[in-house]
């Protein structure tokens, strides 16, 4: 995750939002972290693409790692 993206999806959340597209839902992918999945959706994003960042975790069961995704991304 390059921290400069959380800019580029804000902006971007802002230009919609300004245009009329508000009801557009903003998908990322690439790095969908735990870490970086609460500043994703701080910075506007609506939709993650989960993979090995989050969603299949070494030495994580399936269902403990979509409860913690569903718990960051609900908040």
């Amino acid at each position: 995750m390059v921290p400069q993206a959380l800019d580029k999806i804000n902006r971007l959340r802002k230009y919609m939002d300004d245009c009329g597209y508000s009801h557009v839902r903003l998908e990322v992918d690439g790095n969908c972290s735990m870490e970086w999945l609460p500043k994703m959706k701080n910075a506007g994003a609506d939709i993650f693409v989960l993979g090995s960042s989050s969603l299949f975790l070494p030495g994580t069961p399936l269902q403990i790692a979509a409860e913690q995704v569903r718990s960051i991304i609900s908040k």
